[in-house]
């Protein structure tokens, strides 16, 4: 059993009821027919009502997005900003060891597996770093040293030159 609005007083009554209990009002088929018909076409309106105002939310919230996006506006690297970048991605971000000394160092190890990175320094004099490297390992005995490589790479990481080995 459903309840529908008396036309007359708005009052909730059974859609069986002959006339409306608080007014009189009364109800015949086609009168039923039509305000069940009334109540379809208002739920189907709220409905549409609620879709549009969600959708007119969520268009809101994309164009306040992507205006933001819009008003940012990236300032070029200077050079020395590019330089920097250039030279940082040679060097590994978790530990700080420069990638290709460390490649060389377990390259020429008794025990690659051994290797331990303690430090790595480095300095700028322009067309390439002088780059300082100090780790332990295994040596020919088994016992573990800590030793030093000083090297000249270029400004992409690429080693020019071992200038000394530091046991």
């Amino acid at each position: 059993m459903s309840l529908i609005r008396c036309p007359e007083c708005n009052n909730k009554i059974s859609e069986y009821a002959q006339n409306c209990p608080r007014c009189g009002y009364i109800l015949t088929p086609e009168i039923i027919k039509d305000i069940k018909k009334r109540d379809k076409k208002i739920q189907r309106d709220k409905g549409i009502g609620c879709l549009a105002f969600i959708l007119l939310l969520v268009i809101l919230v994309l164009i306040s997005h992507y205006r933001g996006r819009d008003t940012v506006i990236q300032k070029p690297k200077s050079d020395a900003q590019l330089r920097k970048e250039r030279i940082e991605k040679q060097f590994n971000s978790w530990d700080g060891s420069h990638n290709e000394l460390t490649n060389y160092i377990k390259n020429n190890m008794n025990d690659p597996k051994s290797y331990e990175h303690i430090e790595t320094v480095y300095s700028d004099h322009g067309d390439y770093l002088i780059v300082i490297t100090s780790f332990r390992g295994k040596n020919v005995f088994g016992g573990i040293v800590k030793n030093s490589i000083k090297a000249k790479v270029d400004i992409d990481g690429k080693i020019l030159e071992i200038i000394a080995k530091i046991p």
